[in-house]
């Protein structure tokens, strides 16, 4: 339908909380938890009560914007069925507002955190007109006709300037997975170390496979990135926007999570070396599980809004 664009509405969470023994934000959060966009950027690093120890990232003092999205947080957790009415009718006046500037809405309800997408599936139900999207980390696929999913690398075992990077996470790396997703046609977003420049392409060294790289910061608005006609997926490539690393050493702070790329060495092509190389000396982390009291408590606040 021709428009004039889209409009974003996005819900702001904690990031990487473990709200209980049996609840976190975001699930696999282990990899990428010191530098997170939540933590590391913009406002959240510079007002938000981030203050460094050291080498050492201490996230536990909250202000400004990092305090509201805990408090989001909570309100989510402890009152369920009262914060989804609030999102239910945030996004029923975002509709409105939208529609009179002749654009798409969308809504993306995990910037900064991971929560289980059934939690909100009811809104999804609910909104059928509205494109809900989201990046995740979590090998699930898409609940509803509206909503688009880009999955997450969470980086790979690689070798900057000759020392091995990522040997102390190799059991956080889904590049597997990935490529799996990658070679049935989904778009997966990978972040690169350099803050200026992204490769053109990624060659996976173990299948021989090349895959393009697209420009993941031109837009936010992930379910308009276009589709090879080859079926295969593209790499949403994303810039380095930690504030507390730099292109040389995002990749060894980061155990792997940026992929480092160094266009004066690297030209137009980053190399994903053979992981199965590497050698795999890490204890498996295991994660918390989500329960469905949150879900059960969501999905009968909208069935009782929508009886009323």
């Amino acid at each position: 339908v021709a428009n004039d664009g889209v409009s974003s509405l996005g819900l702001s969470l904690a990031a990487a909380q473990q709200l209980n023994n049996k609840l976190t934000s975001c699930p696999n959060s282990a990899i990428c938890e010191s530098l997170c966009l939540g933590d590391t950027s913009g406002g959240n690093l510079m007002f938000g009560g981030v203050m460094r120890e050291g080498d050492e990232v201490n996230t536990s003092f909250r202000a400004a914007g990092r305090l509201s999205q805990y408090l989001k947080t909570e309100a989510l957790v402890i009152n369920p069925e009262d914060t989804i009415i609030l999102l239910n009718n945030q996004i029923t006046n975002f509709k409105k507002r939208v529609a009179k500037q002749n654009k798409t809405p969308a809504v993306r309800l995990n910037v900064l955190s991971d929560f289980p997408r059934k939690f909100f599936l009811p809104l999804m139900n609910n909104h059928p007109d509205v494109e809900f999207y989201d990046y995740s980390k979590l090998d699930a696929d898409p609940l509803a006709p509206n909503h688009h999913i880009t999955y997450s690398s969470t980086g790979v075992m690689q070798r900057v300037d000759g020392e091995v990077v990522g040997g102390n996470a190799h059991k956080l790396h889904n590049w597997s997975t990935m490529r799996r997703r990658l070679m049935n046609g989904d778009n997966i977003a990978m972040a690169f170390s350099n803050k200026s420049k992204l490769p053109s392409f990624v060659v996976d060294e173990e299948t021989g496979r090349k895959f393009e790289v697209f420009n993941g910061d031109v837009y936010d608005a992930r379910f308009l990135d276009p589709k090879r006609e080859d079926g295969i997926g593209l790499i949403i490539g994303l810039k380095n926007k930690d504030g507390t690393s730099t292109n040389k050493n995002a990749a060894q702070r980061s155990n792997g999570f940026f992929v480092h790329y160094d266009p004066s060495q690297d030209g137009d092509t980053v190399t994903i070396l053979d992981q199965n190389k590497f050698p795999k000396e890490v204890k498996e982390i295991k994660f918390t599980k989500t329960t469905r009291q949150v879900e059960d408590k969501i999905d009968r606040a909208i069935s009782n809004a929508n009886a009323v």
